[in-house]
């Protein structure tokens, strides 16, 4: 695409994050920085924690590894139907930082959360569908491992 083939030498691997024996196996303890952005909020609460989870065992097991991003943030957190029986659940800050806070219980691991919002303008009355909820926000966020 950039005409960088000869030069680019960035492997890309494609595998379910749920999959614990996928391809993103042998990645497992040795990246730095993972980069989630609109990734995930596509999940409900339960499936964001296992694939946070999935996460942490790519991250380097050394204080400063992080996960980097953005994704659409909520007023109030909450769960909502995107389109037929896929549900989502989106976060506001309370709720993100309680998220990681559970992941690092669970994962024996602690992350410091830094987030800021942008509010968004209110797509209700431009969209005629529930995919995009009403006031839309983006969330971006550093978590850090400490």
């Amino acid at each position: 695409m950039f005409l960088d083939k000869s030069s680019f030498k960035a492997k890309f691997i494609e595998a379910d994050i749920f999959n614990t024996d996928s391809e993103l196996k042998q990645l497992d303890g040795k990246i730095d920085v993972v980069s989630a952005s609109s990734f995930f909020h596509l999940f409900l609460w339960e499936d964001q924690v296992k694939a946070a989870k999935r996460v942490v065992q790519l991250l380097k097991p050394v204080a400063g590894s992080m996960i980097i991003g953005q994704q659409g943030w909520q007023e109030e957190a909450k769960h909502f139907y995107m389109i037929k029986n896929h549900e989502l659940w989106w976060h506001n800050l309370e709720s993100w930082e309680r998220m990681w806070k559970q992941v690092g219980e669970e994962t024996g691991t602690v992350w410091k959360v830094e987030a800021s919002i942008k509010h968004g303008e209110d797509w209700s009355q431009r969209i005629q569908t529930k995919v995009v909820p009403p006031k839309l926000g983006y969330m971006k966020f550093t978590v850090r491992r400490v």
